[in-house]
């Protein structure tokens, strides 16, 4: 929070909060629920069983044909804390005969002493790239524009394409 020009963890959080408020409501899709867990930034780690409970829940009660997560690489430890919790809930539902498609997106992950962006650690997995149109390009600039606080680091992703893949099991 700190780092960021905020005095607390919770001013920071409000901050991103009314980041991503203004992000959806720039959306022009179907209405939007939002479901927050009410973990910290950085916290999602000391929380797995309850964030793949609640990922289950939801799930659960929407009953999504696709979901979309973080891959498992080693970037932000909440993107990797993610896709665990992406991946424990849908191993409970699959009791329950709920088999959504568990899709990733690419995010960033170490490269030596750099980030890499936009791009899978190589595992065999093929992934799908998705060219965005000049209108869609435009939306990702606006969208990212929502979001003040990362300016810095949404900098280093192209906005030309899209990423996606089929998540592969881990092995956590």
């Amino acid at each position: 929070a700190r780092a960021r020009g905020f005095e607390t963890r919770q001013r920071y959080a409000k901050a991103r909060r009314a980041e991503l408020a203004m992000a959806l409501r720039q959306m022009p899709s179907a209405p939007l629920e939002l479901i927050e867990t009410g973990i910290p930034d950085l916290e999602a780690a000391y929380n797995l069983l309850r964030l793949a409970r609640e990922v289950a829940c939801a799930v659960k009660r929407i009953r999504p044909a696709v979901i979309l997560t973080h891959p498992y690489e080693g970037g932000h430890p909440d993107h990797d804390s993610t896709a665990f919790a992406a991946h424990l809930a849908l191993k409970l539902l699959r009791r329950e005969g709920l088999r959504p498609a568990l899709l990733e997106f690419t995010s960033y992950h170490a490269d030596g002493k750099k980030m890499a962006v936009s791009r899978f650690l190589p595992d065999g997995v093929p992934d799908l790239t998705v060219r965005l149109t000049e209108d869609e390009r435009n939306f990702k600039r606006e969208m990212f524009e929502c979001y003040a606080t990362q300016k810095g680091a949404l900098r280093q992703f192209p906005i030309e394409a899209e990423r996606f893949r089929l998540a592969p099991e881990y092995d956590f």
